[in-house]
C-alpha cells in the first residue's frame, strides 16, 4: 500500500482534489491510500474528497490537529507567519495509524504525471525522511534557528 498524505485548509480543498485526481489517473488506485490532515474542513469538504477517492476505488482518511500539538511550531517567513497547516506534516508519526510505517507527503499545488514508484521506493537507509528543496531561496537564519 502506498500512503499519500496532504495537509490542507479549506483554501486548498480543490487543489488537493486536483492533485489526488492526477495521482489516481497516473498510478494504480487500488494500491493507494490518501491521508488528509485538515484545518477547518467541514463534512461537505470531506465528502467531496471522499467522492474523488471512492470513484477510483480507493480511500481517504481524515485527521484533525489539536492546537496544543502545535506549540513551538510558529515560524515567520519575512513579515508573514506561515500557516499552521504547513507544520501538520511534522505530526504524521503521531496522527497516522501505527501500521503506516512510511508516508509520501505531497503539496496540493502540483500535478502528478507518472506513477509514484520512484518517489515511494526512495531508499531512506535509516533516515527519518527525504525531501526536495523549495524553488525559492531559504533564509539561513531560519535554518540555523531550527538546527538544519
Amino acid at each position: 500500500m502506498v500512503h499519500v498524505a496532504f495537509t490542507i485548509n479549506r483554501s486548498f480543498l480543490h487543489g488537493c482534489a486536483v492533485t489526488m485526481l492526477s495521482i489516481l489517473k497516473n498510478d494504480v488506485p487500488a494500491r493507494l491510500m490518501f491521508h488528509v490532515v485538515g484545518d477547518g474542513l467541514e463534512s461537505d469538504d470531506k465528502c467531496f474528497l471522499e467522492r474523488v477517492a471512492v470513484s477510483f476505488g480507493t480511500h481517504v482518511a481524515f485527521y484533525a490537529v489539536r492546537e496544543e500539538e502545535l506549540r513551538g511550531y510558529e515560524v515567520k517567513w519575512g513579515k508573514d507567519r506561515l500557516s499552521k497547516v504547513v507544520f501538520y506534516r511534522c505530526l504524521f508519526a503521531s496522527l497516522l495509524p501505527p501500521q503506516v510505517s512510511k508516508v509520501l507527503y505531497l503539496d496540493c499545488d502540483l500535478l502528478v504525471l507518472a506513477p509514484l514508484d520512484r518517489l515511494w521506493e526512495t531508499v531512506l537507509e535509516g533516515k527519518p525522511l527525504a525531501a526536495v528543496p523549495d524553488a525559492f531561496p531559504v533564509d539561513a537564519r531560519h535554518c540555523q534557528r531550527l538546527g538544519y
